[in-house]
C-alpha cells in the first residue's frame, strides 16, 4: 500500500516522471567544481533555489533547524539568530560554500556509479544538499541499485521512504533523473 495520497501519485508514476530540467544560461558565477561544467552549476543553483527557497531573513526550517539563504542550515560561527537579516552577498557566499560541498560529492558518487550525464548532476547534487553527503548510508540498497544500473528498481525503492514522506516533490526529482538515465551496457 503507497503512502503517497492520490493526488500526489502522479509524480510517482515511472510512465510519467518530471520533464528534464532545463539548463539555466551560463552565468557569471563559473562552477567551483571540477567535473562539474558551468551549465549544469546554474542548473544545479537554479534547482535548488526553486525547491529550497531563498530566504533572506533567518528562520526555523520543518525540522526545527535555523536556517538562511538556500537551506543554508547555521552555524554558531555564522553569529545569526532567527528574524535577522541575510546579505545577499551572505547567500551567496554560503550557496558557493554548500554548493560546491554537495555538488563535489555528487561528482564523485557519479564516477563510483559510472554515470556521466551532466544533466544527472544537478538531481544527484540536490539529494546531497538536502541530505547530506553520507545520505547513501541512509539508502544503502538504493545506492546499490543505482550503482548496478537499477534505475528503475532505484527510483521504486525510494517511494515508501520517511524522505518521500517528508518533502514528495524532492523525491520525485531524484526519481525522474534516475528513469532518464540510459541504460547501463555491460
Amino acid at each position: 500500500m503507497s503512502i503517497i495520497p492520490g493526488w500526489l501519485s502522479d509524480l510517482f508514476s515511472p510512465a510519467m516522471p518530471p520533464p528534464p530540467l532545463p539548463l539555466a544560461p551560463v552565468v557569471a558565477d563559473p562552477s567551483p567544481v571540477p567535473g562539474c561544467d558551468d551549465a549544469t552549476w546554474a542548473s544545479y543553483e537554479a534547482l535548488l533555489k526553486l525547491r529550497e527557497g531563498v530566504r533572506y531573513t533567518v528562520y526555523r526550517d520543518s525540522l526545527g533547524n535555523v536556517t538562511g539563504g538556500i537551506g543554508h542550515l547555521l552555524l554558531p560561527s555564522d553569529g545569526l539568530e532567527v528574524g535577522a537579516a541575510i546579505p545577499d552577498a551572505t547567500v551567496q557566499r554560503w550557496f558557493t560554500h554548500d554548493g560546491a560541498t554537495a555538488m563535489d560529492k555528487a561528482v564523485s558518487l557519479a564516477k563510483v556509479a559510472g554515470i556521466t550525464q551532466q544533466a544527472f548532476l544537478p538531481y544527484l547534487a540536490s539529494v546531497c544538499y538536502q541530505l547530506g553527503v553520507a545520505w547513501t548510508s541512509k539508502f544503502p540498497n538504493t545506492w546499490l541499485m543505482i550503482c548496478k544500473g537499477q534505475y528503475a528498481q532505484a527510483s521504486e525503492a525510494l517511494i515508501d521512504t520517511p524522505w518521500a514522506q517528508q518533502t514528495p516533490v524532492r523525491v520525485a526529482d531524484f526519481r525522474g533523473a534516475l528513469l532518464r538515465l540510459p541504460a547501463k551496457t555491460v
